[in-house]
């Protein structure tokens, strides 16, 4: 790949994360905000299935162990956004977000161990969830505003190793870091100059989280294979800094008085285990059928050792894939594989007494946009749609219409320099 083309794909992706728009998701107020999965596009197109489903010509990132089937070096790129629709039993609402994609550089390293390193978000917080209560004994009213942003990102290095003729093992190494900002706005409306007092708080997180796994794979005959996957990422306990400071603000935001309480302070968060677990039924070439198991004890998770009330998760997902003729000459469509899935997974977070669900169907194909001998290109196109939470149980619920769109660039030649007898 020239330089011109991979300076420009940078030059993309780092746009998108400049330009990237808040989006108001309530579930995201406790915790570390809402998960983001550990897929590509590729895997998102089969509701995040996958943990046993490996493709030689685009990187599966939801199962390390799996890199072992890529001996080319790739280049991973996505972005996506979301449409979302917002409502409780009075109001309803509608954002548009252009989300953080990714990015993945997968380097065959020898002859049995692959490797990729790579930039992902690991968690998302935007939520601002307003109030109005009346004082006692008063005829003045009390306005609450409380706000959160930022998230967690991780930066990974993944490697996959054959250990026997159908036995791989992996291990990934993320760096989670980031900051997860709360302020918290009240204001006492007495129809004259009226003061916010403003409670605000920043954690900086950054530490190790490891993840080992495993897959397998049976070959049933010469064309099908039956597979399975095991991934499981070590509870952990996150180091973190601590900023808390209390403001008085004029009535459009400017501030008036700062008293900063905590500066720098030590302190945690401990992420819980995960433990994924998945098998694949596949025709080489021509169709998989992929089924996924989560779980994770979210009652475990702790800040500064203190209890939040999160809840445990479990996540079932399903999702199948075919591609009409992939030895085809003529003909993108022929050659392209499309895939559908379908996907239940519970929030770590309960409301109105009732945990929170997420559940959707997605969409998605692979188009091999240049293929020669020495080089592949394929486009990835995704959609979703989904809701989290639900009217009836919760009180509020998202509805979201999510696109996706990236890309997987492989070269034999990449990184090897000609050699002239």
């Amino acid at each position: 790949m020239s330089f011109k083309k991979t300076s420009t794909l940078f030059f993309i992706y780092w746009l998108t994360i400049l330009t990237t728009q808040g989006q108001n998701s309530p579930f995201s107020s406790i915790g570390i905000g809402n998960i983001r999965s550990n897929g590509y596009i590729a895997q998102d197109g089969l509701a995040g299935a996958g943990i046993a489903l490996s493709n030689p010509l685009y990187v599966n990132n939801l199962n390390p162990a799996l890199l072992t089937a890529n001996r080319q070096f790739i280049f991973e790129v996505g972005v996506s956004g979301q449409l979302q629709q917002l409502s409780d039993d009075q109001f309803t609402q509608q954002d548009f977000a252009a989300n953080l994609g990714y990015f993945g550089l997968l380097l065959p390293l020898s002859k049995k161990w692959s490797g990729q390193i790579g930039l992902k978000p690991y968690s998302t917080v935007e939520y601002e969830i307003n109030t109005s209560e009346p004082i006692p004994g008063s005829d003045f009213n009390a306005d609450y505003t409380y706000i959160g942003s930022g998230g967690l990102n991780s930066f990974f290095f993944s490697n996959g190793v054959n250990v026997g003729k159908n036995l791989n093992l992996g291990l990934k190494i993320n760096y989670i870091f980031g900051a997860l900002e709360t302020e918290s706005i009240s204001q006492v409306r007495t129809g004259g100059f009226n003061t916010n007092v403003v409670s605000f708080e920043r954690l900086n997180v950054g530490d190790l989280i490891f993840t080992p796994a495993i897959s397998y794979t049976y070959p049933l005959n010469d064309k099908t294979n039956l597979s399975a996957g095991i991934v499981y990422d070590v509870g952990v306990q996150a180091n973190t800094r601590q900023f808390r400071s209390v403001e008085r603000r004029d009535p459009l935001g400017g501030p008036l008085s700062i008293d900063t309480l905590v500066v720098d302070e030590a302190t945690s968060i401990f992420l819980p285990q995960k433990l994924q677990a998945g098998l694949a039924y596949e025709k080489r070439n021509r169709w998989a059928i992929a089924a996924d198991f989560t779980w994770q004890p979210w009652q475990e998770y702790r800040e500064s050792d203190e209890e939040v009330g999160l809840q445990n998760t479990i996540g079932v997902a399903l999702g199948g894939q075919y591609t009409p003729d992939f030895g085809a000459v003529k003909g993108l469509f022929k050659r392209a594989t499309y895939r559908v899935g379908v996907r239940y997974q519970q929030l770590p977070i309960e409301v109105n007494g009732n945990q929170v669900n997420d559940v959707g169907i997605n969409f998605g194909t692979s188009l091999p946009i240049g293929v020669n001998q020495l080089a592949t290109t394929y486009l990835h196109l995704g959609f979703a749609v989904g809701q989290r939470g639900s009217l009836s149980e919760n009180d509020l619920q998202e509805r979201y219409i999510q696109f996706s769109l990236g890309a997987s660039l492989s070269d034999l030649l990449w990184f090897r320099r000609p050699k002239i007898n």
